[in-house]
């Protein structure tokens, strides 16, 4: 199906233990080798000696089913695509309910103009923005099946006006990512270029064709609306739409954020979306659709327990009230030999009189108890990031007063992380199960999709 000749001019161009490398490589996968040759002479080569180079010509041999529908548009061809595979993609493309994305909505690249950027600030407080502000968004305010909006906003004075049921009717996709990462926004954000907007298009009728597919069942427009919406966002979620994505276009466009994807509009638009015709396939859009909306409100919980956990102990801190927390100098016992303290040495210890002690050097301080002394240790390795602290600012670091409230704080720590541990364990029990009804909708497709999802490295969702 497909030939690929590569033309090397010079002897010197594989050392031996390159060519070792690519035999090994070659007895597991072909395309494996080929792809690190590719690689070695294109990247590595260059760089030890300029004088080397490489001329490499490609020879595509493509169906005329593929040409009309996955390449016409983009005039990309990725050659990941194991040969084996064509006939599965090609009867993916063949299912008659299969539509490309690219048809049935317009995808954009975020919702403002360089000069309403400009004009995105911050929020500080937690004052009303309904009425006077549009919360803003960026990429990486897109997560799996939720956003999480981190303050941005824009004067609407400052704005054009979007009418906000469009604002809310539409699938939010993330630029650059490790895979596709898809959310129905939970309210009318405005978008930044770094999130691509998937509307969906619509017909004579002036409704969406999808949304309209829904409905006929349902009987309910609004409902049929976020019905749709989630179902396309379970979509490309999913293995097998990522899956397709990597066969198709994963040496096209690689960011250089390593592992990262740019995913573009073009590459997008020819992802295959089944529009349901039948009460069968309804019925099985409805359930993936309901379980992506579980997803979305664990997802929301998990990123929220994330940002706590993993800003151990600040935010706790902040939830306590003021007679808890105190300046270093007042709640610990201090002795110093040094100008200034490094944090990028502490190590807690035993005193001779049972206490707890952090050090650094010949510096000393002693809380008291260990769960105290933790907390601090954290503190200062946080606030300082592994420079020296002079000793004025350090001693106006704020502390939890005592042994007693420093426990509190470390059990709900430990409360936060036991809930995101089963959070985690129940979005990836859910995930599966909706990797499940995708695969049975487009009938189980014989597409090798851990081959093309290795690319991943196996990465997870949630760091």
């Amino acid at each position: 199906m497909t030939k690929t000749e590569v033309i090397i001019y010079s002897k010197r161009a594989f050392p031996q233990e390159m060519l070792d490398e690519l035999e090994k490589l070659s007895e597991i996968s072909r395309t494996e080798a080929l792809e690190r040759a590719l690689y070695y002479l294109l990247v590595e080569l260059p760089k030890k000696n300029r004088n080397l180079w490489v001329k490499i010509r490609y020879e595509i041999e493509l169906t005329e089913f593929m040409k009309s529908k996955i390449f016409a548009q983009t005039k990309v061809f990725a050659w990941t695509l194991k040969p084996d595979d064509f006939k599965a993609l090609e009867a993916i493309y063949n299912l008659p309910s299969v539509r490309l994305l690219g048809d049935i909505a317009e995808i954009k690249e975020g919702d403002t103009t360089r000069e309403e950027e400009k004009k995105v600030a911050k929020m500080e407080s937690s004052k009303d923005v309904k009425n006077v502000f549009y919360r803003v968004v960026r990429g990486r305010n897109v997560k799996p099946y939720c956003i999480i909006w981190d303050g941005n906003y824009l004067e609407k004075d400052h704005a054009r006006e979007i009418c906000e049921e469009r604002l809310r009717r539409r699938v939010l996709v993330r630029d650059v990512a490790p895979c596709i990462i898809a959310a129905v926004p939970d309210m009318p954000y405005r978008c930044l270029r770094t999130v691509y907007c998937i509307e969906p298009k619509t017909n004579a009728s002036k409704k969406p064709d999808i949304v309209e597919a829904f409905n006929e069942w349902l009987n309910n427009e609004e409902r049929a609306w976020m019905t749709a919406l989630h179902y396309m966002a379970g979509l490309l979620n999913s293995k097998l739409i990522n899956a397709i994505y990597y066969a198709f276009f994963y040496m096209s466009q690689i960011s250089s954020r390593e592992g990262n994807f740019r995913f573009r509009s073009q590459f997008l638009e020819p992802l295959p979306i089944i529009v349901p015709n039948s009460r069968d396939e309804f019925e099985k859009c409805c359930k993936i659709a309901e379980e992506c909306m579980k997803l979305s409100t664990i997802s929301k919980r998990i990123h929220e327990l994330l940002t706590r956990v993993n800003e151990f102990p600040e935010p706790y801190m902040r939830d306590l009230p003021s007679r808890d927390r105190g300046l270093l100098r007042d709640h610990v016992e201090i002795r110093r030999s040094s100008k200034a303290f490094r944090t990028s040495s502490i190590e807690l210890q035993e005193t001779v009189d049972g206490g707890i002690a952090l050090t650094s050097g010949r510096d000393l301080i002693i809380c008291k108890g260990r769960m105290q002394a933790e907390i601090v240790k954290n503190i200062l390795m946080r606030k300082f990031r592994g420079k020296k602290a002079e000793w004025n600012e350090l001693l106006r670091v704020e502390i939890p007063v005592d042994e007693m409230v420093s426990q509190r704080i470390h059990e709900k720590y430990k409360k936060d992380s036991d809930e995101l541990k089963a959070l985690i364990s129940s979005y990836e029990s859910i995930q599966a199960h909706i990797d499940n009804l995708i695969n049975d909708l487009f009938r189980t497709p014989r597409i090798d999709q851990e081959y093309y999802l290795r690319y991943l490295g196996e990465r997870r969702k949630f760091p």
